[in-house]
């Protein structure tokens, strides 16, 4: 437990140190406190603790290079999943810190995991079950393991991320006086809040700085490497949420306190 709210200090402060006003770091904190799996994951053994303080260490090395934080984050990464490890290996390459995201390569491990991933799941005839899938709507986990066994991956990824963002929002209608219940549904009530903030700093082009723009590609493709499974619980993914809260921190908060330039003289 000691450890664990240690972690949780340390990834704020992490957080804290990419920004630089004091509204800034508030706006970080009012974030992640709004996040339940931040709040009280810390309080018990919960992988998505180190999903999340993998995500701010790796946001921090993307905007301030620092390699020990990237080492901290690939760390904390495997602590969480190991396909969680694969997804900060593969950030790396798709998303590099000193040059723009590599949306060709984003195609091109799209179309592969297309091909290999009906191969893989055949290797292990267990895997495709009702226990993987979870307690989703049977159609839609159908529909996109039916996808995926078609080698349709990459056509359906983005379907499905945006299709399991909301997919738990229904726990709070349903029965809200469970604990987990209310917890999934609240996250993604707060992933529905933040996404389209940050898709929206895509439309800016270059009047959004490119570190900004860099983390919500970030947050888009980081899934990548993972979607492709039954699993149909937005929680596995749920990290992006800090790629994105801190992209929009770091333009409509923090952009606003800059001072004005001065006017060019002929």
């Amino acid at each position: 437990q000691l450890v664990n709210l240690a972690l949780m200090i340390v990834t704020l402060k992490v957080g804290f140190d990419c920004l630089r006003s004091t509204q800034a770091r508030l706006a970080f904190l009012a974030g992640a406190l709004v996040f339940p799996y931040f709040v009280f994951g810390f309080l018990s053994l919960n992988k998505e603790i180190y999903a999340m303080s993998a995500a701010v260490f790796y946001a921090s090395y993307l905007l301030r290079g620092r390699w020990t934080h990237l080492l901290i984050a690939l760390a904390l990464a495997m602590c969480a999943r190991y396909y969680m490890l694969v997804s900060m290996l593969v950030a790396i390459v798709l998303v590099p810190r000193d040059k723009p995201p590599r949306y060709a390569l984003m195609v091109a491990l799209l179309t592969a995991i297309s091909l290999a991933a009906p191969i893989a799941k055949s290797l292990v005839p267990e895997y495709s079950s009702e226990d993987v899938i979870g307690d989703v709507p049977s159609a839609t986990g159908a529909f996109f393991s039916a996808a995926v066994d078609a080698y349709g991956y990459a056509l359906v990824y983005p379907l499905k991320y945006i299709a399991l963002i909301p997919m738990r929002a229904y726990s709070l209608l349903i029965d809200s006086t469970r604990a987990g219940n209310a917890m999934e549904g609240v996250v993604s009530l707060a992933s529905i809040a933040v996404l389209p903030a940050a898709l929206m700093l895509l439309q800016r082009g270059r009047r959004a700085a490119p570190e900004v723009r860099r983390l919500v590609v970030l947050g888009l493709a980081a899934p990548i490497p993972m979607m492709w499974s039954e699993i149909m619980h937005w929680r596995y993914y749920s990290f992006v949420y800090f790629f994105f809260l801190l992209a929009v921190i770091l333009h409509h908060v923090e952009r606003r306190r800059e001072p004005p330039r001065a006017p060019a003289h002929a």
